[in-house]
């Protein structure tokens, strides 16, 4: 296949997202609403692997998106030119769809895209769970350009260290309970990946992969298959590893989540202890990206535990779940609706509208929420 047939492949794929350049997480047609409370869990894999996970008591979004090199230059470009203490910290370790501006003098390091790339802006970004957990932070405290404030909100990131015996880890278990964003726990991702409230038109169910399908997806080119994992770089016109996230736009999730086939594992907040008190995080694992196994391939229940700091080997790809605790009936607005819900959950003494985090409901949750609704 030519160069000119590739890409316009790739071009045509990418239209609908073009406008979603930046990704704007105030934009509700960048998330899905993640519905059907205290949905069936998952049956189990073969093995009975994760059986019973994957039901959530409540509503959430979650991005339609995995984060990309767009959305994180502009985080990256916040802090990294402030010293090179911040570089390290916010780009330290990461594989994305950008360089070092070398026409920049300092401090730190400014980045730009990537030309070699054709997309660039919409590559996939590798990113280490401490850094995506700050970067929730960041988006939690209204993109402040305030250093400290990538340290507190979602996670507090001076918890993250390991234990005395250097096997485990320190780090907060779970998003606290007033964040905006954080990383989706695992029966989140799971739910919104393969669960169907209406499978085939038969009631409730769960597909095997993340194309809404039990059927193992094909390898090709958008339009052609449902993924370019072990493809070579001759035949997709570019580097395998930074392939255009949205450009497969029919290979999605009953929900609507794009990319949920592919090379690119992702995170998830959940803790997997392998042995002793040695924990590490799961990531939903689509597989080498280098070979194709069709029927491996982003299967339901290939979880892999990888640790959450430090090296390349523990970069991966990420995408966010989000709710707004004033937005109770997440349609992305302030309406009465939102005050009838809160007065019905207050009522029923639902913790759901504990605004405070306090472990009870007071009326000091009812000035948050006013606070939260007239702001």
């Amino acid at each position: 296949m030519n160069r000119l047939v590739r890409t316009t492949l790739i071009t045509t794929a990418l239209c609908p997202a073009a406008a979603l350049a930046q990704f704007d997480f105030n934009d509700p047609d960048r998330w899905s609403l993640v519905t059907s409370r205290d949905n069936i869990p998952f049956g189990g894999g073969p093995g009975g692997e994760l059986a019973g996970r994957g039901s959530v008591p409540y509503d959430f979004r979650i991005s339609r998106y995995e984060i990309t090199t767009d959305d994180w230059l502009d985080f990256a470009n916040t802090f990294a030119t402030m010293s090179d203490e911040l570089d390290e910290l916010v780009v330290g370790s990461i594989r994305w769809g950008a360089r070092v501006d070398f026409s920049y003098q300092g401090p730190g390091n400014r980045y730009v895209y990537n030309t070699q790339l054709e997309f660039p802006g919409r590559a996939p970004i590798k990113v280490t769970w401490r850094q995506v957990a700050m970067y929730c932070n960041w988006l939690h405290n209204g993109k402040s350009s305030d250093p400290a404030t990538i340290h507190y909100g979602a996670y507090d990131t001076t918890t993250f260290g390991r234990t005395d015996d250097d096997f485990g880890y320190t780090d907060q278990s779970t998003r606290s309970c007033d964040a905006r964003f954080w990383i989706p726990s695992l029966d989140e991702y799971l739910k919104a990946a393969h669960y169907d409230p209406d499978k085939n038109g038969q009631g409730p169910g769960w597909w095997a992969y993340g194309h809404s399908s039990d059927d193992p997806p094909m390898q090709g080119l958008p339009g052609v298959g449902h993924t370019v994992m072990g493809m070579s770089s001759d035949d997709i016109g570019q580097s395998v590893l930074f392939y255009p996230l949205g450009a497969f736009e029919d290979v999605i999730s009953p929900w609507g989540l794009f990319d949920l086939i592919g090379g690119n594992p992702e995170w998830t907040e959940e803790w997997d202890l392998l042995f002793g008190n040695n924990f590490a995080r799961m990531v939903k694992d689509s597989g080498n990206i280098f070979a194709f196994d069709p029927e491996g391939t982003d299967f339901i229940t290939k979880f892999a535990p990888i640790f959450p700091n430090g090296s390349t080997a523990s970069t991966h790809i990420c995408r966010l779940a989000s709710d707004s605790r004033a937005d109770l009936d997440l349609d992305g607005r302030l309406t009465f609706f939102d005050v009838s819900e809160f007065i019905t959950r207050y009522i029923a003494g639902s913790l759901s509208v504990d605004l405070d985090c306090d472990g009870v409901l007071t009326p000091s949750d009812i000035q948050r929420f006013i606070d939260l609704y007239t702001s």
